[in-house]
């Protein structure tokens, strides 16, 4: 239901009243028009596999059933004459328009953060360190970093691990073994787990299954803390590692 005007945009009473009219709106016009079977039917052949998963929450998962509800809702529109159809699109554009504005901060902040981590790993591979621990980060970051240019080359040497659960990561095959427990399992639907050559992309445990912070320590005491924070000049970080150690 949320996939017609957004999950953040309206309170979920309208959303689902929106999402439920729309569908309901498509389905009534089919008596009188056939082609409107096809986007009913992709619409609920896009939603049939999300059930499965009962955890999948994420707005891309709707993109595709988005497709259908669009085509549903614009067929109708375009009935009325191409003004109302004219005046809809305007209203999407400018909703549109309004929240690329008011998330260019959000993506500034998102890549100054990738920035100041890829820094971070640079020194620290410069410095002969291999697993980093990088609060303050992003989802999937360290498939980010391994495609930045300064990294792509040595991206078997190291691996990131955010304090994003369930994020995916490039697993080096010299760490394979060592790292295995912090991966999910079973592997995280829908990818599950991809091999390129010797290197596997595979998930990391979700929150409620990942080990404690002591156990990894523990088993990874090479590991090094990298904290993100905001500062005067925007987001740095600054290596917490030695933070960390007891006092003699």
């Amino acid at each position: 239901m949320h996939a017609l005007v957004g999950e953040h945009e309206a309170p979920q009473a309208i959303l689902w009243a929106l999402g439920l009219a729309a569908i309901g709106w498509g389905a009534w016009s089919v008596r009188g028009d056939r082609k409107m079977l096809f986007p009913l039917l992709w619409t609920l052949l896009a939603l049939a596999p999300l059930p499965a998963a009962g955890w999948v929450v994420g707005e891309r998962y709707f993109y595709l059933p988005a497709v259908g509800l669009a085509v549903l809702v614009g067929r109708q529109l375009w009935a009325r004459g191409p003004a109302v159809a004219i005046v809809a699109l305007g209203v999407l554009l400018a909703l549109g328009t309004a929240r690329a504005v008011e998330r260019r901060a959000e993506i500034r902040a998102y890549h100054a953060r990738i920035a100041a981590a890829a820094q971070a790993v640079e020194r620290g591979l410069g410095a002969g360190h291999h697993l980093f621990h990088v609060r303050g980060a992003v989802k999937d970051l360290d498939l980010v970093l391994k495609g930045q240019p300064a990294l792509r080359a040595r991206a078997s040497d190291f691996l990131v691990l955010p304090d994003v659960p369930a994020s995916f990561v490039l697993l080096p095959p010299g760490l394979a073994d060592r790292t295995r427990f912090l991966l999910a399992a079973p592997p995280l639907p829908p990818s599950g787990a991809y091999r390129f050559g010797d290197s596997a992309v595979v998930g990391l445990a979700r929150r409620h299954e990942s080990p404690d912070l002591e156990a990894v320590v523990a088993r990874l005491p090479e590991l090094r803390f990298i904290q993100l924070f905001t500062g005067p000049r925007g987001i740095t970080w600054r290596d917490v590692t030695d933070d960390r150690a007891p006092a003699p």
